[in-house]
């Protein structure tokens, strides 16, 4: 067996022969994971008749497992791998995540750009609008990538504009869209940008309107769920895309009608996922598969993004797992003001909190785990620096399985609250300083009977040779 302490960040690793765990739990890990090894040990050695020694080590460690995990809420992991570089399951409602894989990593997004210029377009114009295509939007298109064959001069209109858009994830109807808006693709690029800021998104760049490479254009899965999530939001967007094919009309330059085909899995029939209602995918030899979808099951609507994808089917298969464990092992939560009444901590905080709470009429419904109850959620408390404003939030503790944070209330009151950071009661830290203590003990009575156990096998092999 092999444990490995880093000591700044408390992480833990454990390798056994059969088992392999990194947690960052602290003392708690080591426990938990040496007590699984005693267990591996006993099914190892089924039927072997245990002697008064090892019986007493085995009880001394459930016995204290057992104790531990009255103060630990432990999660089961999530039955599958995100084979996506990056990833994230998002609640639309409320931008509750509930699990991510390198959601800030900075990754090239592809084609799924085009979820922004979606919501570009129908945020600034109308679908009758006609989109008259300039030079710049035709020939700063690569010819090999996809586009449906728009010429200089020709004239389309929004509708059929947004239809290539998401179905044919056409780069030329993306650069005729973002020229009628903005004027050039580089005002459309900052219009992009300005959008995204006020989304919420910090690590995206936009430098086409479609997604074809650039070092500079780039964004992650927590971002792009933020895009999708206010996309999904905006009347006539999920119109174009969860489409399977459209059929756009001769033009004043093309005489014939231009057939539109889906080449997306979830919504060409090759794949299906029951409830999608929106789904956009990308690929670029530089940023690889990309996708991005929503899927809605009764009330509740969730947002899949998976970036950086070796091939179509890992996303795909990613982004249906991903689904089927927001649906699938989350309970609605509704936070009102009794709920947060009854998490009020035992200090002397806790009338000031009370009173914010009175105050104000915050109600939400949040998704909690099922392995999880309202005994896990804690009330945080923090005071803004320089302000006397204090903000309340929920959180999930000692859950290192998925993402904990449950989301946040703003609850503040620019009176009464003082200026300095509520400090812990003496008694709270006491409390807490003790439990280490004792648990440090706990593994140091572990080691010592590991020692004695080791030295009485070594001095009975050494008697055993001097006989000889």
């Amino acid at each position: 067996m092999i444990i490995y302490f880093k000591k700044r960040n408390k992480n833990v690793i454990i390798k056994t022969k059969k088992f392999y765990f990194v947690g960052n739990r602290g003392v708690n890990s080591i426990c938990l994971k040496l007590t699984i090894e005693i267990l591996q040990y006993r099914l190892e050695n089924k039927g072997v008749k245990l002697k008064r020694e090892k019986r007493d080590y085995l009880s001394i460690l459930i016995a204290g497992i057992f104790m531990l995990l009255s103060s630990i809420g432990v999660l089961a992991s999530p039955n599958f791998t995100i084979k996506s570089d990056s990833a994230i399951l998002m609640d639309a409602e409320t931008g509750q995540v509930l699990f991510e894989k390198n959601m800030n990593k900075i990754e090239y997004p592809a084609s799924i750009t085009k979820v922004m210029t979606g919501l570009l377009a129908l945020e600034n114009s109308n679908l009758d609008d006609i989109i008259t295509m300039t030079h710049e939007g035709v020939f700063s298109v690569e010819r090999d990538s996809s586009h449906i064959a728009l010429n200089v001069g020709e004239q389309i209109s929004m509708r059929d504009a947004l239809y290539a858009l998401a179905i044919q994830s056409a780069n030329d109807a993306a650069n005729g869209i973002g020229i009628h808006i903005s004027g050039s693709l580089e005002e459309f690029a900052k219009l992009m940008n300005k959008r995204a800021k006020e989304l919420g998104a910090l690590n995206t760049h936009f430098v086409t309107t479609n997604g074809l490479h650039d070092s500079q254009h780039y964004t992650t899965a927590y971002d792009m769920a933020l895009f999708m999530k206010q996309a999904i939001q905006t009347p006539y967007f999920m119109d174009f895309f969860n489409q399977k094919s459209h059929d756009i009309p001769p033009t004043n330059m093309q005489n014939d009608i231009r057939y539109l085909h889906n080449k997306n899995g979830l919504l060409n029939g090759k794949r299906y996922y029951y409830g999608l209602i929106a789904s956009k995918t990308g690929w670029t030899t530089q940023a690889k598969h990309t996708l991005v979808t929503v899927a809605k099951r009764g009330s509740r609507i969730l947002i899949v993004v998976a970036l950086n994808s070796e091939d179509a089917s890992a996303k795909y298969e990613d982004t249906m797992n991903l689904f089927d464990y927001g649906f699938n092992e989350f309970n609605e939560l509704s936070i009102d003001k009794e709920f947060l009444l009854k998490l009020l901590p035992k200090d002397d905080s806790s009338k000031i909190i009370k009173k914010l709470i009175k105050d104000t009429n915050p109600y939400i419904i949040r998704l909690l785990h099922k392995n999880l109850s309202e005994k896990d959620i804690k009330l945080n408390h923090k005071t803004i620096e320089n302000s006397k404003e204090m903000e309340l939030s929920l959180s999930v503790n000692d859950n290192e399985f998925m993402y904990s944070d449950i989301g946040v209330i703003d609850l503040m009151e620019k009176s009464d609250v003082p200026r300095e950071k509520v400090e812990i009661p003496l008694t709270t830290k006491v409390l807490k300083i003790t439990k280490q203590i004792f648990m440090y003990l706990f593994l140091f009575l572990v080691g010592l009977s590991i020692f004695r156990k080791t030295q009485r096998r070594y001095l009975k092999y050494k008697n055993r040779n001097k006989k000889l």
